[in-house]
């Protein structure tokens, strides 16, 4: 069972919208006491639980690999929802939330495989199979990078040789005037001409993902990898934090909030 600790940061309403380009939500990460099998992720009001399984025997359905093979399964919880927005007065909105896509599940979980396979060993597998079970609590934008941070933590927490942690951000691109809008929320996603949702390996200095929903002009794009790079220096900073409180003793959970 995750042990879940309140803090001050964590329990505080949600920050209002920002259009800062160096504006990051609360950021806190949970793992679950040793052996780590379990981490919660939860990047404003977006949360995503991660559950490890193995490695045991492949499955033949799944395919054989002669290195081993990371499988990525994700769902949505029963009733998930995406986080109401609220009225000046900071109450919910009369309309209700909209419910999540369950057909967004397996490409969202090849999503998370696909960004996650640079940074792992996979000959340490040996021919058998881990698990990596995602499960979306909440979701307000950013599920791709929540659920990287997620396995990332839990993969390194429990001991699998990494290459280096893997770092997610979301950015927003609105066109006219030109606005980078770092880790949005729902709302501010929905308005922009375009989302980009990048993995970045920080030690490395090498992006393992990078995908665009919209237009992305070329200056535009390089702009988008520069703010990534930055923002992504600062969440590996946090993970290996919350990795080193772990090899300290105790259960660990580390909050950060982005804003500047």
């Amino acid at each position: 069972m995750l042990p879940i600790l309140t803090s001050p940061a964590a329990s505080s309403p949600a920050p209002a919208p920002s259009t800062a380009p160096n504006s990051l939500r609360l950021l806190s990460l949970s793992l679950s006491p040793l052996p780590a099998r379990s981490s919660l992720v939860e990047l404003g009001q977006t949360k995503v639980l991660a559950t490890l399984h193995g490695p045991h025997r492949g499955d033949p359905e799944l395919g054989f690999s002669d290195e081993g093979r990371v499988n990525v399964f994700f769902k949505f919880a029963a009733g998930a929802a995406r986080e109401p927005r609220l009225t000046a007065a900071g109450a919910p909105a009369a309309a209700p939330a909209a419910r999540m896509d369950p057909a967004t599940e397996v490409p969202l979980a090849a999503s998370v495989r696909e960004a996650l396979l640079p940074s792992l060993l996979s000959p340490f597998l040996k021919k058998q199979q881990l698990d990596l079970h995602l499960l979306c609590l909440c979701d307000d934008a950013g599920l791709l990078p929540a659920s990287l941070l997620a396995c990332s933590l839990l993969l390194a927490a429990a001991g699998f040789p990494l290459t280096d942690l893997t770092a997610s951000i979301q950015v927003a691109v609105h066109a006219s005037p030109p606005l980078y809008v770092l880790d949005p929320t729902a709302a501010e996603a929905a308005a922009a001409a375009c989302v980009c949702t990048a993995a970045y390996l920080p030690s490395l200095g090498e992006f393992s993902h990078f995908e665009a929903d919209g237009p992305l002009p070329a200056a535009a794009e390089a702009k988008v990898r520069r703010l990534v790079a930055e923002a992504a220096g600062k969440q590996g900073e946090m993970l290996r934090a919350c990795l080193e409180g772990r090899a300290g003793g105790g259960d660990r959970r580390a909050s950060f909030d982005g804003g500047e």
